[in-house]
């Protein structure tokens, strides 16, 4: 019987909220599903692996923010919803 729209689990770090050198990322929703996932990590990870390159190379799309916007995607739409959250 939890209530709906209270403050709970997202707020955890790496769950709904992440943040590095590259990106900070706090998300909102069934926090549940969020710490499954580890979502907020998994966006800044993906954001790591595919467009930079060390030494403060980082890819044209993510400066444009085409890459954050791919991450978040593939993260709600893959991730998070492919294991039943919402």
């Amino acid at each position: 019987n939890v209530r709906h729209h209270r403050v709970g689990d997202s707020p955890i770090i790496g769950a709904g909220t992440w943040a590095n050198s590259l990106c900070a990322v706090s998300c909102t929703g069934h926090g549940e599903w969020f710490i499954r996932c580890a979502a907020a990590h998994d966006v800044v990870a993906r954001l790591e692996y595919k467009h930079c390159y060390g030494n403060d190379q980082i890819s044209s799309s993510y400066r444009n923010g085409e890459a954050l916007i791919n991450a978040v995607d593939e993260v709600v739409f893959g991730t998070l919803m492919g294991d039943g959250g919402n």
